[in-house]
């Protein structure tokens, strides 16, 4: 899955390592053919498109700090704390992960465990999971 113009309108590159080879420059465009792993872009779109989402990204910052890797995970840095917000994939334990770090704050939320069959337990859809795993992690960043 490729990010698209319209999909990336309220995210710029951040200046570092983009792992595309580029220097993040900060262009409001993605760069060509980029790669955006299915459970990153749910995220990624949830946070543009809830309202009270995209709130936060803008009051914090987060919108000018958007880091895509070459595995199709993303990150997101607060401008002046350090803190982020990422994504990522344990190769592993083939779990795919949400994670905050800042301040004091530390948390994880499992997107995926793909060891598990896609029709276990949980009735809900994974973007109704994955979007309410960002909406609790705003919640935690705003406590």
């Amino acid at each position: 899955m490729s990010l698209t113009n319209q999909q990336w309108r309220h995210f710029t590159a951040s200046k570092g390592d983009n792992n595309d080879g580029s220097n993040g420059s900060g262009n409001s465009s993605p760069p060509e053919n980029q790669y955006v792993h299915p459970l990153s872009q749910i995220v990624l779109e949830h946070l543009q498109t809830s309202q009270s989402a995209a709130a936060f990204v803008a009051e914090s910052g987060l919108d000018q700090s958007l880091s895509i890797h070459e595995d199709g995970t993303f990150t997101l840095q607060f401008p002046n704390d350090g803190g982020r917000i990422f994504t990522s994939f344990d190769s592993e334990e083939k779990k795919h992960w949400l994670t905050v770090h800042r301040g004091e704050l530390v948390g994880r939320y499992m997107l995926q465990d793909n060891k598990k069959p896609a029709w276990h337990s949980d009735r809900r859809s994974v973007p109704e999971k994955v979007q309410d795993a960002v909406d609790e992690m705003i919640k935690k960043l705003l406590e």
